[in-house]
């Protein structure tokens, strides 16, 4: 279902958004402030967006969170916010762990 393209671009929280639409705009800034940079905002017009909407042309121009292999679109992509950003920062601190080095 997703293309190559769209696997190698989820690997971070991606929030897509009307560029031209002023409250969607907005309310993409303070998804990004509230998530503190964690979730990427990309412009429904992209490149990137319309390769990832060739996959769902039945959602395409919706506001839509991808998360890994998760796809929330239109309103429940508020409510998917919070889990998201948990479960970005969680994966960010095993791989910090994980990076650290032992003492011998």
């Amino acid at each position: 279902m997703f293309t190559e393209q769209s696997r190698q671009i989820s690997r971070r929280p991606q929030l897509f958004y009307k560029r031209n639409c002023l409250p969607c705009q907005w309310m993409s800034r303070l998804v990004i402030l509230c998530s503190l940079g964690i979730i990427r905002r990309v412009a429904i017009d992209s490149a990137e967006a319309h390769a990832f909407y060739q996959g769902f042309p039945e959602h395409e121009g919706q506001l839509v969170l991808v998360e890994r292999h998760r796809v929330t679109f239109g309103r429940l992509v508020f409510a998917a916010i919070p889990q998201a950003v948990l479960m970005a920062g969680w994966t960010l601190l095993l791989n910090i762990i994980r990076l650290r080095p032992t003492a011998t």
